[in-house]
């Protein structure tokens, strides 16, 4: 979804040297540190993929 009040590279500009001047990258990468930002996020500690989803697979047992 765009918002047409933010122009994208003025924001991608702005990111990147936020990002500089706090030492830290842009992108996140680390599984663990990706972990750790979910929980405080609200994640589950399983994360999303671990979650059942309805529907998607048959009862134990069946």
């Amino acid at each position: 979804m765009r918002h047409s009040h933010l122009d994208e590279a003025a924001l991608a500009a702005w990111v990147e040297s936020s990002c500089a001047a706090q030492g830290v990258p842009v992108k996140v990468t680390d599984p663990t540190v990706v972990r750790r930002v979910g929980g405080l996020l609200g994640a589950s500690p399983e994360g999303v993929r671990a979650r059942k989803r309805s529907g998607t697979r048959a009862p134990r047992g069946a």
